[in-house]
C-alpha cells in the first residue's frame, strides 16, 4: 500500500516538473537574444507605417509638378493612410484573431510593400491615389498587430517594459523620415520613361515601402504567437514555438527543456460561417465587461493622436504623459521667445510613448481570442484622432491659433483624468 502511494506521489512530481502552463513554460524559457531579435524586427513593422505616412509630408512637395496635384487633392492624400486604417482595422483585427499574428501580419506588410512601391512608378495623380489607398488598407495591420505579438512571446514581467522601450525606438525610427528625404531628394538624377520622368522622389516612395518587404521577410524565419496557437488548440504547435525561444534564448537543445507539455484548454466548438465567426470575435467587445475599456483606450489614443514600466507603474507614468504634455501644450502659449519655445517642442514628441502604454493594458484587458480585435479598433480611434486633428488644427491655426493648443492641451489632460478608470491589474479587472 505504501509503494502505490509513493508511487502516485511521483506521478504528480512528474506531471508537475512536464506540465505547465503557457505563462509558466515562456518563463521558464526566459528572455535572451532570441526574444530580442524578433522584437526589433517586429519593431520594423511598426516603423514601417511611420514612414508610410509622415513620408506624405516630403514627397508631396516634390510631386507636385510632375502629378500635377492640386492644394483639395494634397489634404485628402495627407489623409490616405489613416483612412484606410479606419476602413480595414476591423478586419484586420478579425483575420490576425482567427487566422494567426504571422501569416497575417506579413502577407498585409507584403501588400503595403508591393502597392506603396508601385506608387512610386505611376504617371499620374489618380493612379497614385489607387496605389497608395490600396498601400493604406494594407498598414492598419502591421500598424498595431506588433504589440499584442511581442506581448505574446514574452514572459509576463517583462511585457509593459518591452512595449515602452518598443514605442521608444518607433519615435527614433521617424527620425529615419526626415533623414531619407535628405538624403534622396538632394540627389539630381532623371530617368524618361516615356510616360513618365523618373526623379528623386520617386525613389523616395519606393524607399519607404521597401521597410515593409524586409520585415515581412525577417519575420518568416520567427514564430508564430504561442498564445495564438494554444487559443486556437495547437498547443503541440504552441510548445514547438516556446522551445524554439528557449533554445534561442539559452543555446540549449530543445531536449534540455523541462515542461513537455501545456496545460492549456481551449474552445473546441464546430468551426463556424465567416460571418458567425466574425460575430463571435465582435459582439463581445461590444458588451460588459470589455465595451467600456475598448472605448477608452480608444479615446486616450484619440488624444494621443490629435496632437502629433518596469519602474513606474503603467497607470500611474500614463497619467503623468497625458498630463505632462496637455499642459506643455498649454503653456506654450505663454512662451514668445525662440529658444524656450524650442525646448518646449521636443518633449511633446514624447506624446507616442502613450502608445504602447494603452496597448500594454489592451494586452491585459482582452482575452486572446479577442486581443487583435479589440486592439485594431482601440487604434481605429488613434486613425480617427489623427484626422480629427489635421482637419481641426488646419482650420484653428488660421482662425484661432491659440484656441489650437489650448484645445489639444485641454484633451490631454481630460485623458489623463480618464487614465485613472483603467485597473491597476488583470486581478482588478476580475473584481
Amino acid at each position: 500500500m505504501t509503494d502505490s502511494i509513493n508511487i502516485a506521489v511521483n506521478d504528480v512530481e512528474v506531471q508537475k516538473k512536464y506540465s505547465a502552463s503557457l505563462d509558466e513554460a515562456l518563463t521558464v524559457a526566459g528572455v535572451g537574444w532570441y526574444n530580442l531579435k524578433y522584437c526589433l524586427v517586429l519593431s520594423l513593422f511598426l516603423i514601417a507605417p511611420i514612414l508610410e505616412a509622415s513620408g506624405y509630408g516630403f514627397v508631396l512637395p516634390a510631386a507636385i509638378c510632375d502629378l500635377n496635384i492640386s492644394d483639395g487633392q494634397r489634404g485628402f492624400i495627407y489623409s490616405i493612410p489613416y483612412i484606410g486604417i479606419v476602413l480595414m482595422s476591423f478586419q484586420w483585427g478579425y483575420l490576425v484573431d482567427t487566422k494567426g499574428r504571422k501569416k497575417v501580419l506579413i502577407y498585409s506588410s507584403l501588400g503595403a510593400g508591393v502597392f506603396g512601391s508601385a506608387s512610386g512608378f505611376m504617371p499620374d495623380v489618380i493612379s497614385f491615389v489607387i496605389c497608395k489607398l490600396l498601400t493604406a488598407l494594407c498598414i492598419g495591420c502591421p500598424f498595431v498587430v506588433p504589440y499584442s505579438y511581442i506581448a505574446e512571446i514574452l514572459p509576463k514581467k517583462y511585457r509593459d517594459l518591452a512595449l515602452a522601450v518598443v514605442t521608444t525606438i518607433q519615435i527614433l525610427g521617424s527620425v529615419l523620415v526626415p533623414l531619407l528625404a535628405w538624403g534622396i531628394l538632394s540627389l539630381d538624377f532623371i530617368v524618361d520613361f516615356g510616360a513618365y520622368l523618373f526623379r528623386p522622389w520617386r525613389l523616395l516612395v519606393i524607399v519607404y515601402a521597401m521597410l515593409f518587404l524586409i520585415a515581412s521577410g525577417l519575420l518568416a524565419f520567427g514564430p508564430e504567437s504561442p498564445r495564438y496557437l494554444v487559443a486556437v488548440g495547437k498547443n503541440d504547435e504552441a510548445l514547438k514555438a516556446v522551445l524554439a525561444i528557449f533554445s534561442g534564448n539559452t543555446k540549449k537543445l530543445p531536449e534540455d527543456y523541462p515542461i513537455k507539455d501545456l496545460n492549456e484548454s481551449f474552445d473546441s466548438r464546430t468551426k463556424d460561417t465567416f460571418f458567425t465567426s466574425l460575430k463571435t470575435q465582435s459582439l463581445p467587445l461590444l458588451k460588459p465587461p470589455y465595451l467600456k475599456w475598448l472605448l477608452l483606450n480608444a479615446f486616450l489614443l484619440f488624444g494621443v493622436y490629435s496632437v502629433t514600466v518596469k519602474f513606474i507603474d503603467k497607470k500611474i507614468l500614463l497619467v503623468l504623459v497625458f498630463t505632462t504634455v496637455g499642459g506643455l501644450c498649454i503653456v506654450i502659449n505663454f512662451v514668445s521667445e525662440v529658444v524656450p519655445f524650442a525646448l518646449l517642442l521636443p518633449p511633446i514628441q514624447s506624446m507616442s510613448l502613450a502608445v504602447g502604454l494603452v496597448t500594454a493594458f489592451s494586452v491585459d484587458i482582452f482575452p486572446v481570442n479577442l486581443r487583435g480585435m479589440a486592439v485594431c479598433l482601440t487604434m481605429t480611434g488613434a486613425a480617427m484622432g489623427s484626422i480629427f486633428g489635421s482637419t481641426i488644427s488646419a482650420f484653428l491655426l488660421n482662425a484661432a491659433c491659440e484656441v489650437t493648443f489650448y484645445s489639444f492641451g485641454g484633451l490631454l489632460i481630460f485623458c489623463g483624468l480618464l487614465s485613472m478608470l483603467l485597473p491597476n491589474s488583470k486581478e482588478s479587472l476580475k473584481n
